[in-house]
């Protein structure tokens, strides 16, 4: 088992380029890391201007839905070692407009850099694929407070 695999993460800055780009970070790729904590750790030890959203990091609210190697995914549930030796490619999930990173618009959530509260209620979530549903679930939103989203709704 490698210590460490490639992220090819797509990146999007409006201000500098005029199409998705993508960038290469290696991090440590433990057995019990997912795709999330690689990110986290470019984020947090890398490069901090890295944007992507995610919130409960328990598979049950579907913000950290990323396309991982050309599949839709659940960012958080999604181990890193399923793709040694790598490179791992991440980037917004398909047929929403990307904001930047692999953030995108168009769902729930979005990353921004600002904190809203989230109504409570019962929502539901679609990631689609070339038209087809390939992951639906409910989410029942009690309260919101995560650091770095905002919350758009319907």
């Amino acid at each position: 088992m490698a210590d460490t695999i490639t992220l090819q993460v797509a990146r999007y800055r409006p201000e500098e380029d005029s199409a998705v780009s993508f960038q290469e970070y290696e991090v440590p790729c433990p057995k019990e890391w997912v795709v999330l904590d690689g990110l986290n750790y470019v984020k947090d030890r890398l490069d901090g201007t890295l944007s992507y959203r995610w919130s409960c990091r328990m598979g049950i609210c579907g913000s950290c839905g990323m396309t991982v190697n050309g599949e839709p995914k659940l960012t958080c549930a999604t181990f890193l070692t399923d793709y040694a030796p790598g490179p791992v490619r991440v980037e917004p999930l398909q047929n929403f407009p990307v904001i930047d990173a692999a953030s995108t618009d168009g769902t729930t959530t979005t990353a921004s850099g600002y904190v809203e509260s989230v109504p409570a209620g019962t929502y539901e979530l679609l990631i689609q694929q070339d038209g087809n549903t390939v992951h639906q679930s409910t989410v029942e939103v009690r309260t919101c407070e995560v650091t770095d989203v905002r919350v758009r709704l319907p």
